[in-house]
């Protein structure tokens, strides 16, 4: 499903190098939704968040977040428990599940999207600053046509748990899979806050315009 993986990946990607530097930055470092169709005979899906919190930074937040919204298109909030157990991935991180189920009223072209206020502080190349007044946003289209079949966005197979430095460099490779045998592409995104209803809005990006050692997104 090549519109889901475009959204997907970047929304993942460019929420990836966000770690902040600050006591009071959000918990959550990086996130994926993906799903998954579960009825033969109904369009419902499994909808799962799969996120990756901050466990030095914000351990007190990472802690009390049992469940997440989603919006599906303008519907919502919907709400989603985490499944337990929490996993400790290294590099004070943990990866946080939360599934729901929901019946799409009928084919077509679906955005999904999650928010939560508060995105890592002193991050360089977006704005407006201060960035922890930017809540964190992730989102994906889901296209539900009868010719695909039972069929389910692609998923992130390595988790992001490697870090970014000040003029090296960076690389990390999702490893994206698809099990329907989709052909797989990759494109860069404009990083988006949340405004209302599950939409998102670009956020000012460009340059760094400082060389002090900070977060990066």
């Amino acid at each position: 499903m090549r519109s889901a993986l475009r959204l997907l990946l970047v929304s993942f990607l460019l929420t990836l190098l966000g770690i902040g530097y600050e006591a009071n930055a959000t918990h959550i470092r990086a996130g994926e939704i993906t799903a998954k169709r579960v009825s033969a005979t109904a369009l419902t899906y499994e909808i799962r968040l799969t996120a990756y919190f901050d466990m030095q930074n914000g351990e007190g937040a990472a802690n009390a977040q049992n469940f997440v919204q989603f919006y599906v298109g303008s519907n919502g909030p919907i709400e989603a428990p985490r499944i337990l157990p929490i996993i400790n991935i290294g590099n004070n991180t943990t990866q946080n599940i939360y599934i729901v189920r929901y019946t799409f009223p009928s084919a077509g072209k679906f955005r999904i999207s999650f928010e939560e206020d508060n995105r890592n502080n002193g991050i360089l190349n977006i704005g407006p600053p201060p960035t922890q007044n930017l809540n964190f946003y992730v989102s994906t289209i889901l296209e539900i046509n009868a010719n695909f079949g039972l069929n389910q966005t692609p998923v992130l197979l390595n988790a992001p748990i490697d870090l970014a430095a000040v003029g090296q460099r960076y690389i990390h490779n999702p490893n994206a899979f698809d099990a329907d045998g989709d052909s797989l592409a990759y494109r860069l995104y404009t990083p988006q806050r949340g405004t209302s209803n599950g939409a998102g809005v670009n956020l000012q990006y460009g340059k760094p315009q400082s060389n002090q050692c900070s977060g990066k997104d």
